[in-house]
């Protein structure tokens, strides 16, 4: 089995059109989990974006177009397949209360 991680990706503005510049320089195959992504919501003009199975080539793009960007320009939650591969990284103040959490409950 091969490693994947849920990733959410909250950008501002500016960021989300470097984000589609870049994305569409990638061949086709490559790029089409960013057009398709499990979930994309956009509030006063910022976007987030959830990708529930990102690959690890995947994660690797989204790793260097984040190294692109200033920290204020976006808000990135990942969480792999070990209990204690969690991120969280950037200072965007997202709208949308993008956030990492682990919870265990009882119904």
């Amino acid at each position: 089995m091969s490693y994947t991680s849920t990733i959410g990706l909250a950008l501002s503005a500016s960021a989300n059109e470097k984000f589609k510049l870049q994305a569409a320089a990638l061949p086709r195959e490559e790029r089409a989990f960013l057009k398709t992504p499990d979930a994309h919501r956009t509030k006063k003009g910022t976007h987030v974006y959830y990708w529930n199975c990102v690959s690890e080539e995947e994660r690797r793009f989204i790793d260097g177009f984040l190294s692109s960007l200033p920290e204020t320009g976006f808000h990135y939650c990942r969480v792999g397949d070990a209990l204690s591969d969690n991120e969280e990284r950037g200072s965007f103040p997202d709208p949308f209360d993008l956030r990492l959490c682990r919870e265990v409950t009882l119904g």
